[in-house]
């Protein structure tokens, strides 16, 4: 039994190709790897802020960031939730800096806003998110463009940079 289990997690187990499409990073050499990971953070109350979920995870040797696949996080948790989505991101070895990109959605939770953009840097220590890559914002029948936003989850302020379009609708 233990052999068959040995021999099919050899041929089972994801190879570093599986997380790079980079022909740079496929040749590097995996330090670990995690499926389906949680990771819960806490803000020096003891207060649980946000919570990042992924279906895989990798880090290369000699790197300090980890990769994921299909990320999620809840931010904000303490306040009026977020979350947000992605294809891929990368985090610091402490998990304080999380970039997500590729698809990013940041939404309420009360469905009150609704960001779409395709990169989103999360500062936990902070609690801010912020992108300097064009977004579009949904919000109570408007649709507004723009070349980047920064949130302030704390405060719940949202500072909308350049070129900055709305249009309502009734």
């Amino acid at each position: 039994i233990i052999l068959t289990s040995l021999t099919l997690g050899y041929f089972f187990e994801p190879s570093e190709y599986t997380f790079s499409k980079n022909s740079n990073d496929a040749k590097q050499n995996i330090n670990f790897y995690l499926d389906s990971v949680e990771s819960r953070s806490f803000n020096k109350d003891g207060t649980h802020t946000n919570t990042l979920t992924t279906t895989h995870a990798v880090q290369y040797t000699g790197k300090s960031a980890i990769h994921m696949q299909q990320p999620q996080l809840y931010i904000a948790l303490h306040l009026s939730p977020w979350l947000a989505n992605a294809k891929e991101g990368t985090t610091s070895s402490n998990q304080k800096m999380i970039t997500l990109s590729n698809s990013v959605t940041l939404k309420r939770i009360d469905g009150s806003a609704d960001v779409y953009t395709e990169k989103l840097v999360f500062d936990s220590a902070a609690e801010v998110a912020y992108t300097l890559s064009p977004v579009e914002i949904f919000a109570q029948k408007s649709e507004t463009t723009a070349d980047g936003i920064h949130v302030d989850l704390n405060r719940e302020i949202n500072q909308i940079k350049n070129n900055v379009r709305t249009y309502y609708a009734p």
